[in-house]
């Protein structure tokens, strides 16, 4: 949680100091954007979900689109087993912060294109890809009761993006359906048990801060290089106060550990991640 915590900071630290150089340029908008669909679906069970390949299928429509974009996974937990399954689902999504100077770009028209492309189908029911304006991606913090397009808030959205490194406060995603008939999601707080927050936790242990951003575009990966350079060095200074991490022993005990709570009903998860830091340099 230590390290997790200085990521955030570090984060938003380096994401700030980006925008106060973009900031004064009138032609850069900025979005935050979820991009959310099946290939990140998995029971809870036993999760087994490719991130690398859901980073290229993100990275490439990025590009497509002319952005740049600092990325970053995310998971929910369903609070029920769809219609006619049993196990409830867990959810690995990614948020982006983007902007762009392209004065053409449609931020609508784009997510609804993804949306119907066979890029991102989705089985939720609910849109597969978002873009939302700064102002419209502040508006649901408290104090805010409208969206502000004259007001700048994408520190905000920076905030709120480095917030699911974090991943400090967890609840459940409830599916509904809308009034306009639309499916939508809502938080269940006391749907997130603590066999959840177990999950939650064995995940979170293969996942390191440095494996759950990326960047799209070259001032974007600006961000995320000085991000993981002073990551490490904040590492390198605090590793006296923990443990070397040792990624077959961690496993291995997760493992025993399902194995003595069969109760449980749960095996081990299988991540596939582009680049696996966890073994090179992390601190328990």
């Amino acid at each position: 949680m230590q390290v997790r915590r200085a990521a955030t900071y570090i984060l938003i630290d380096k994401m700030l100091e980006q925008y106060r150089r973009v900031r004064r340029d009138p032609d850069v908008r900025a979005f935050l954007a979820t991009f959310a669909w099946n290939a990140g679906l998995t029971p809870i069970t036993a999760p087994e979900i490719d991130l690398e390949a859901m980073e290229r299928s993100v990275r490439r429509q990025l590009n497509r689109l002319g952005l740049n974009a600092v990325c970053a996974f995310d998971i929910d937990v369903f609070s029920r087993p769809f219609d006619g399954e049993q196990t409830r689902y867990l959810h690995f999504h990614v948020h982006a912060l983007c902007w762009t100077r392209d004065p053409k770009f449609q931020p609508r028209n784009s997510a609804e294109k993804l949306c119907s492309s066979r890029a991102f189908p989705n089985r939720i029911g609910v849109p597969s890809v978002t873009f939302r304006s700064r102002a419209e991606s502040a508006a649901q913090f408290a104090g805010f009761q409208r969206a502000l397009p004259n007001q700048d808030q994408t520190a905000a959205s920076m905030a709120m993006l480095a917030q699911y490194i974090l991943k400090d406060t967890c609840v459940s995603k409830n599916r509904y359906r809308g009034r306009d008939g639309r499916m939508r999601t809502r938080p269940e707080a006391g749907r997130f048990t603590p066999t959840v927050a177990l999950r939650f936790a064995e995940i979170y242990s293969q996942i390191s801060p440095y494996d759950a951003v990326f960047a799209v575009g070259p001032e974007a990966s600006m961000i995320t290089a000085a991000y993981g350079a002073r990551l490490r060095r904040w590492e390198r200074r605090n590793r006296e106060h923990g443990e070397q991490c040792d990624e077959h022993r961690l496993m291995a005990a997760w493992a025993r550990y399902f194995d003595l709570h069969p109760e449980l009903e749960f095996a081990p998860s299988s991540i596939h991640q582009r680049r696996h830091t966890l073994a090179a340099s992390s601190t328990c």
